[in-house]
């Protein structure tokens, strides 16, 4: 499909006058080699960092007279990001082709097995937040691979320089200014109005932003599992991961891993620590008044205080860990992951689940929400194990009371009347139902047109765990 100039543009050549016209102080051949040491014979370019380079637009001419594309390989440039919208400009330089573009991606680039990217926004503006994300997540993936990438506008400086700017934000962390300057160091003139200034500052706030894993009381609202995972997509990894399956937070995994391991050294220690850490929530109550209602019994106390952990310390880890992933903590000498584990599940709002009796309806909760719990129930399965010969029956219960109060934000005493359920969910075999089994269950169902009471005769109904009064 032809695309042609914006209806605005069709008759409205003072701007590409303005600009030169044919012979565009901006985007042709005359401006290109005005530049004597551009790396790219025949384009108006700069190198603005070793793997990213900011270019005038091209056109077809341009790029079969100069054999671009060979220079593109050649300097190992994986990937050119187009940061105009079709049919913009459409009377400089050599003007627009049928794609809207001087140029025409799928012969010129892409034939050439150079990746073509179009994330266009209006000249001398700035984009949303998202569609930026979205342009440095794609454009920080193709660098992670050990690639280069060619960023062009129209003239290769406002929206060109904000892009670059914001990926260097977004890859290495730096600060607004640190970007700026970088990128008007490589191609001078780059991010040409206050407003796109503006928008790297506030783009940086965002990914701060995006780095919390905790909610520190008073200083942040509650969020819920979603945006969690949200936060999560928005930070930059340099390893993807190998798998395309939903999974649990990173956080949580995180988390889960090093109880495991320190449960594997001490579970007694560890499972005390559990136990006895109070809940974060709204309503607070005296360490000594928690245990009793957990451990539903009059128990020494005093052991389970040795280990309790103290709420400013783990505040203090959890500031550091909103700061980067890099900064979360690798070891410790006190079970802090059992505290910072449980926290980081009632800082949720809403909670993680709000019941746990009915298995058929639990597995009807979203998926993300079952593979989170598939993963504290697995903690709590290897917690058992580790702690078979050093724990009593009346411990495991009040562990199991203690996740069940993190897991649905409840009181002790309300919690240990889910014992069972819990139970049943640690002891059986219970995990995230697959979604691939439900899709070719439906799957058959439309292709065969049988009942389903038919297609399945003889499976057994979904298993109810007992029932409780709350």
């Amino acid at each position: 499909m032809s695309v042609g100039p914006r209806e605005w543009e069709k008759s409205l050549t003072i701007k590409c006058r303005f600009c030169g016209g044919p012979k565009c102080k901006r985007c042709s051949e005359y401006a290109a080699l005005l530049k004597i040491d551009s790396p790219i014979k025949g384009l108006h370019a700069d190198w603005v960092t070793d793997s990213i380079l900011g270019m005038m637009r091209p056109s077809t001419r341009l790029m079969q007279t100069y054999r671009i594309a060979e220079q593109f390989t050649r300097l190992k440039i994986k990937a050119v990001f187009n940061l105009t919208i079709p049919g913009e400009h459409p009377h400089c330089g050599d003007g627009n082709g049928p794609s809207g573009f001087p140029y025409d991606p799928e012969t010129d680039l892409m034939a050439q097995k150079i990746e073509f990217y179009n994330f266009g926004w209006e000249d001398m503006t700035s984009p949303n937040v998202v569609l930026m994300l979205d342009i440095t997540t794609v454009m920080a993936s193709v660098l992670a691979q050990g690639y280069k990438v060619a960023v062009h506008c129209h003239a290769g400086y406002g929206r060109t320089g904000l892009a670059i700017a914001c990926t260097l934000v977004f890859q290495h962390g730096i600060s607004a200014q640190e970007a700026i300057q970088i990128v008007r160091r490589g191609r001078p003139g780059s991010i040409q109005t206050h407003g796109q200034v503006a928008f790297v500052g506030r783009f940086h706030d965002h990914l701060r932003q995006s780095k919390l894993v905790f909610a520190i009381p008073t200083i942040h609202d509650r969020f819920s599992l979603q945006i969690a995972l949200e936060r999560e997509r928005q930070q930059f990894h340099a390893t993807p991961s190998s798998t395309s399956m939903v999974l649990p937070p990173k956080i949580i995994s995180y988390l889960c891993t090093q109880v495991e391991s320190w449960a594997s050294k001490d579970a007694l220690i560890l499972c005390m620590a559990f136990i006895a850490h109070v809940p974060a929530t709204t309503y607070t109550i005296p360490i000594q008044a928690h245990l009793q209602m957990v451990l539903g019994c009059d128990a020494t106390l005093d052991l389970f205080l040795e280990h309790s952990l103290d709420s400013d310390e783990l505040t203090q880890i959890k500031i550091q860990m909103n700061s980067g992933e890099t900064n979360w903590p690798r070891d410790s000498t006190k079970p802090i992951f059992a505290g910072l584990l449980l926290d980081w599940l009632e800082h949720l709002n809403p909670p993680l689940l709000d019941q746990i009796n009915d298995i058929a309806l639990l597995n009807k909760a979203p998926l993300t929400v079952l593979r989170t719990l598939e993963r504290i129930i697995d903690v709590l399965r290897k917690l058992k194990e580790f702690a078979a010969s050093v724990v009593c029956d009346e411990l495991l219960d009040a562990l199991y009371t203690r996740a069940v109060m993190a897991i649905l934000q409840i009181p002790s005493l309300r919690a240990r009347t889910f014992l069972p359920q819990i139970k049943a969910l640690v002891e059986s075999n219970w995990g995230c139902p697959s979604p691939l089994n439900l899709s070719m269950r439906i799957q058959q169902e439309l292709i065969l047109n049988v009942p389903e009471t038919k297609l399945f005769e003889g499976e057994k109904p979904a298993r109810l765990l007992p029932s409780t009064s709350l």
